[in-house]
């Protein structure tokens, strides 16, 4: 059990971290199975985002909205 309110917070940090890598590396895969799927590419973007990787969490909604123009309205930047 964390012993202080700094404690608390790094482990929140911690685990968030986790939570997001094992959430981005699903997006990932579902990528690679998908290329075609502009959601899989908008989640996979949300996930960089959070995770600060911002560039290529741009590159990843590009991709989306190339991939569905009319859908660009629904690209988001979180989950």
């Amino acid at each position: 059990m964390p012993a202080t309110a700094e404690d608390f917070a790094k482990l929140r940090s911690d685990v968030t971290r986790k939570v997001l890598a094992t959430d981005i590396a699903g997006d990932e895969k579902r990528v690679a199975d998908t290329p075609g799927d502009d959601q899989a590419h908008n989640a996979l973007g949300v996930g960089y985002f959070q995770m600060g990787r911002v560039n290529e969490g741009l590159a990843q909604f590009r991709e989306a909205v190339k991939l569905a123009p009319k859908n660009a309205r629904r690209i988001s930047t979180s989950r």
